[in-house]
């Protein structure tokens, strides 16, 4: 685990460390730890890493293993001392999940905690054979370390909990409880806070997906339980805020909103209305003001730099290329890096990559 000033980097600590106790002299190879999901939360840097093969070899060649912890969560404050295991979620050697391992995944912030999803130790068998997934939440300590709902009760069940999305104090999410299919939830840290806003009907999921938190609103792809295909939904957090925000492609066709972007006081995304193509539109929140702003088709993530939006593109004449929009020029074609019809990706990929440090 490293830490950077801008200027100087330097190993944090070395979590995941092997020692060799060779004529008295004390070796250290290091396997890597493998820290992911570096999120921020408070003053406090949460990621997940693997300590798992932490052993000693001393000089007859015998090996002392300490008991490994797998992958599990860690945080940080910044200085090695401060740098330690959480909680230790699955305990002693687990089938199943390669090892003792908990599977977490999908780190993100909500004040000063963080929520993500592990196996669940406590539902069933208390995890010794067969494991499903549960909703954790976490302030940095031990004790404050906790699943926060089980939406789907048995052993082995997986939810399939996805999307994680901060909006405000609340986080919402996708899951499926084993009765309604795949729909979105919200939830304030508490169990009986934990709960599911969106039904089609029967077990037909709404397949929520492309959440994003604009301007303090949660804007989502979903298919509507009134005959619309996958569309523009929009949640406060309650069922009864949870509605169609406009059927784009009418008819129960999909115009599956996605690549969401703030910019000023609108929400840029790409949608197929079913006449244009996949075009760039914006919504201030309300339908009469959910409009097509441009026919240009981006292709991929969009990003905003004071006010303006980059993307790539293909026009069908210069192949995909780099293109910008702002509101008094409209879409227009940045640089034909790869002249002629050829594409210039391998090259737009990282100028995107890039104008997204800066973006609002």
């Amino acid at each position: 685990m490293g830490w950077s000033d801008g200027v100087t980097a330097a190993v944090l600590t070395d979590i995941n460390y092997t020692y060799f106790n060779i004529g008295g002299i004390i070796l250290d190879r290091g396997p890597d730890s493998d820290p992911s999901g570096l999120t921020v939360a408070g003053s406090q840097l949460f990621f997940f890493a693997y300590d798992g093969n932490t052993n000693t070899v001393n000089p007859d060649g015998s090996t002392f293993t300490p008991t490994p912890h797998g992958y599990e969560l860690w945080v940080t404050d910044g200085t090695a001392a401060g740098t330690h295991l959480v909680k230790d979620i699955v305990t002693g050697a687990q089938p199943g999940l390669g090892g003792n391992n908990p599977d977490p995944y999908g780190l993100t912030a909500v004040g000063n905690e963080v929520y993500f999803v592990a196996v669940d130790t406590s539902d069933s068998d208390g995890g010794t054979t067969s494991h499903d997934y549960a909703l954790w939440k976490s302030d940095g300590t031990e004790a404050g370390t906790v699943i926060v709902k089980n939406i789907w009760l048995g052993a082995g069940s997986d939810p399939g909990i996805g999307h994680l999305t901060a909006v405000g104090s609340k986080l919402f999410f996708t899951g499926n409880d084993g009765v309604n299919g795949n729909e979105l939830w919200v939830t304030d840290g508490t169990e009986p806070g934990t709960v599911r806003l969106t039904d089609r009907w029967g077990n037909l999921p709404s397949d929520p997906h492309n959440l994003f938190n604009a301007h303090g609103t949660l804007l989502f792809s979903a298919i509507d339980a009134n005959g619309a295909g996958a569309e523009l939904m929009r949640s406060d957090g309650t069922v009864s805020g949870t509605v169609l925000l406009k059927d784009i492609n009418v008819g129960g066709f999909d115009s599956d909103p996605a690549n969401f972007v703030d910019a000023g006081a609108f929400t840029y995304f790409t949608a197929d209305d079913g006449v244009h193509g996949r075009a760039l539109w914006r919504t201030d929140g309300t339908s009469g003001g959910t409009v097509m702003v441009d026919p240009v088709n981006p292709i991929g993530p969009i990003v905003a730099v004071n006010g303006t939006l980059y993307f790539t593109a293909n026009d069908g004449s210069h192949g995909t290329e780099l293109w910008r929009w702002d509101a008094v020029q409209g879409a227009t074609m940045v640089a034909d890096l790869q002249p002629g019809d050829g594409s210039s990706n391998r090259r737009t990929s990282p100028m995107l990559a890039a104008l997204s440090i800066h973006r609002e």
